[in-house]
């Protein structure tokens, strides 16, 4: 799966301009004309850009506020475009990393893409989470051991759900507490692990 970037703005002159400059650079575009549609598509998933037209759609900032606080897309490029009302400096106060003025120029665009592609294929990589389904167990200092599965990896990490603790070892079944994993102790049911 590529770059994507989700475009607020119901300016169809500012479409164009976004529509050529990110194809030609293959990132995917999700459009949304309205700020609440964006900002639920904002929760439900993780996005590498987004291009916010400030001055075009009501409650705009809102969106920029929510990327910013959100643990999936906080880190995610975004550009603002501002036209008379809010200004350069608000923009970039609120959370933008590039900001473009109407009417926009291919040629600014390219050149703000330029440095933007590769932050955003970092983001890319940073979020992108491999699915897996490896069996593992948990040896808590306790003694107690939880069998589980990781789910995916990413580059900051591992997910595991499913656990139970396994028969034989510490004090029956019981749930995993935060405290009791530290230090953690993974190993593979080949033996391999991890401290």
């Amino acid at each position: 799966m590529g770059l994507t970037c989700l475009l607020l703005t119901s300016d169809v002159a500012l479409l164009e301009v976004i529509r050529a400059g990110f194809t030609a650079t293959s990132v995917e575009l999700e459009m949304r004309a309205d700020a609440a549609s964006a900002i639920e598509l904002s929760v439900r998933r993780h996005l590498d850009s987004f291009v916010i037209d400030c001055d075009g759609v009501e409650r705009a900032t809102d969106l920029l506020a929510k990327i910013r606080n959100s643990r999936s897309n906080k880190q995610s490029v975004v550009f603002a475009v501002v036209n008379a009302k809010t200004s350069v400096s608000r923009a970039i106060e609120a959370g933008a990393d590039f900001v473009l003025a109407k009417p926009v120029q291919d040629k600014q665009l390219r050149s703000l893409l330029d440095i933007a592609i590769p932050r955003m294929n970092r983001e890319h990589r940073r979020y992108f989470r491999h699915k897996v389904d490896l069996p593992i167990q948990l040896l808590c200092q306790t003694g107690e051991a939880f069998a589980g599965k990781i789910m995916n990896v990413s580059e900051g990490g591992l997910a595991l759900t499913r656990f139970w603790s396994v028969p034989g070892r510490g004090s029956g079944y019981s749930a995993v507490r935060a405290a009791q994993l530290e230090p953690l102790n993974l190993r593979s049911k080949s033996g391999c692990g991890l401290e």
